[in-house]
């Protein structure tokens, strides 16, 4: 927990209790999940999170939280069959069943597998229907409808509608840094560089979106700044576009990420895909403009 929340700058001060976690229990699934999701993956080692996730899960499958977890770390490696093959084995019992369902729909549907996407909504609106009884207050018929034009404004590609549903994706953002995260990976998925660039801008350079009074549904306390919004999103595959614009480096600049990455020489997994110069180079320009800042 400290790793996870500790509000040091200093991402060795953080690897030493990460360390100290996984030697004292190299088999605790909540351990393992922990050092996964607040470690591995927020330095980019996706694929190490993914592996590691998959451990805990493998010994303790029916724990809510290391599920989601493991189905963030197969979204974040666009392992689509795999996500759906763990939602399945969850079952509709479980209390995140629907947003299960709606990550295999956002998934499908970034691979381009509409009728996939469209089955994976209709299991999101039984999973809804199933849930009105017990939560009557709860907006499930807007939720339904918004994500229904999320998959055909995708499908038809429709400017407008995309532009409609952006705008209503972004109010989201008064819950706070926890939801402002979810919108920023919503928009970059249906292409709205522009929006989600912006939103990235405010949540990490200006540590904004803090809840409204009455709306704080968070529970990270104020205090642990570096706990709040984790870098681990912009690692996602579906956030590689967003990786190529200077306002990612000046992000992973100023959390402290690219000197980790300089002096560790532990270069995130997606510069093997656009290139070690070329995230080198950045990492470069990204440090001497926060010189010159």
């Amino acid at each position: 927990m400290l790793g996870r929340f500790d509000p040091s700058p200093d991402w060795n001060v953080r690897a030493e209790f990460f360390a100290k976690a996984i030697a004292a229990e190299p088999n605790d699934p909540d351990v393992l999940m922990l050092h996964a999701a607040f470690w591995l993956a927020e330095t980019g080692a996706t694929t190490d999170a993914k592996r590691e996730t998959a451990r805990a899960y493998e010994i303790d499958p029916n724990s809510d939280l290391i599920v989601s977890h493991y189905l963030d770390l197969l979204s974040a490696t666009n392992d689509v069959e795999a996500i759906e093959s763990v939602v399945t084995a969850a079952g509709p019992d479980s209390p995140l069943y629907s947003a299960y369902w709606q990550l295999v729909m956002t998934s499908r549907m970034q691979a381009g597998d509409f009728a996939g996407a469209r089955k994976a909504l209709a299991n999101v609106s039984t999973a809804f229907d199933r849930m009105k009884a017990k939560y009557p207050h709860a907006k499930l018929d807007q939720a339904r409808d918004m994500l229904t034009r999320m998959l055909d404004s995708v499908e038809k590609k429709d400017q407008a509608a995309l532009a409609k549903l952006a705008n209503d994706i972004q109010a989201d953002t008064k819950y706070g840094q926890a939801a402002a995260m979810t919108v920023l990976g919503n928009l970059e998925m249906l292409g709205l560089h522009d929006k989600a660039r912006a939103v990235a801008e405010e949540l990490y350079l200006n540590n904004g979106y803090r809840p409204l009074p009455g709306t704080d549904i968070e529970f990270v306390p104020q205090v642990y700044a570096n706990g709040r919004a984790p870098l681990s999103i912009l690692m996602a595959h579906y956030m590689a576009a967003f990786r190529t614009d200077p306002v990612a480096w000046r992000i992973f600049a100023a959390k402290g990420l690219v000197k980790y990455w300089q002096d560790s020489g532990r270069w995130p997994d997606f510069c093997g895909e656009i290139g070690l110069d070329v995230c080198k180079a950045e990492a470069e320009k990204a440090t001497a403009a926060q010189r010159t800042n």
